[in-house]
């Protein structure tokens, strides 16, 4: 559909769990337009089939690794798109992260759904974004207060 513009940029969101995922898609939904999960095919494959504005890659804060790792093969494909990584904690120092793995912005902790969004954009801007926020606290953690 050549000469079709469309009114929000693409985006894939890499998060293998579910809550979570769903948080970070409600939150960009209203300014990306969020391509939907593809089990059949892995995250590398995906972005090179659907070539989408945008790539959030989530880190768990069990192991970053894979999400790293993720990363990294994103941005070393022949035509790499940005790639943000979203981080609940897992890396302690983000300029590692943005260079060591080539990603274009990097969010840590929770952000409300419209600094989420901001951070994204900017990215999609040309920036580099570095964002931290408050971690979510647990359950327990929000019920006593520790």
């Amino acid at each position: 559909m050549a000469g079709v513009s469309r009114a929000r940029p693409t985006l894939i969101v890499l998060e293998p769990d579910p809550a979570r995922r769903l948080r970070l898609v409600s939150a960009l939904r209203a300014a990306f337009q969020v391509l939907p999960e593809d089990p059949e095919r892995t995250a590398v494959r995906r972005a090179r089939d659907e070539r989408p504005d945008l790539v959030l890659v989530s880190l768990s804060p069990r192991n970053p690794r894979p999400g790293l790792g993720v990363c990294r093969a994103l941005k070393t494909d022949l035509r790499p798109g940005p790639v943000g990584v979203v981080d609940e904690g897992a890396v302690s120092q983000p300029e590692e992260a943005l260079e060591g793995h080539l990603a274009d912005g990097y969010l840590a902790g929770e952000a409300d759904p419209s600094q989420l969004a901001e951070w994204a954009l900017a990215i999609l801007a040309g920036e580099r974004p570095q964002r931290s926020f408050p971690a979510r606290k647990g359950l327990l953690r929000r019920l006593f207060g520790r």
